[in-house]
């Protein structure tokens, strides 16, 4: 009988099959989307060094009492 369960488990039916196909081609389909809203997002992105310089700083001094 452990055999059986063995085998069985192993074995795929045709909904398993279609029901992989669809979730990896949407899972793509989904990165995809996300990748180009960052890319979107970033490309407008205007960084003003003067802005984060002090902010620069708080982390640094964080960073080196964590350490």
């Amino acid at each position: 009988m452990t055999q059986t369960h063995a085998t069985q488990w192993l074995e795929r039916s045709l909904d398993d099959s279609a029901n992989r196909r669809l979730t990896l081609s949407e899972a793509f389909l989904a990165a995809d989307a996300v990748l180009q809203t960052l890319q979107n997002v970033s490309e407008g992105l205007v960084v003003y060094p003067k802005v984060g310089e002090p902010r620069a700083k708080i982390l640094v001094l964080i960073t080196c009492i964590v350490l």
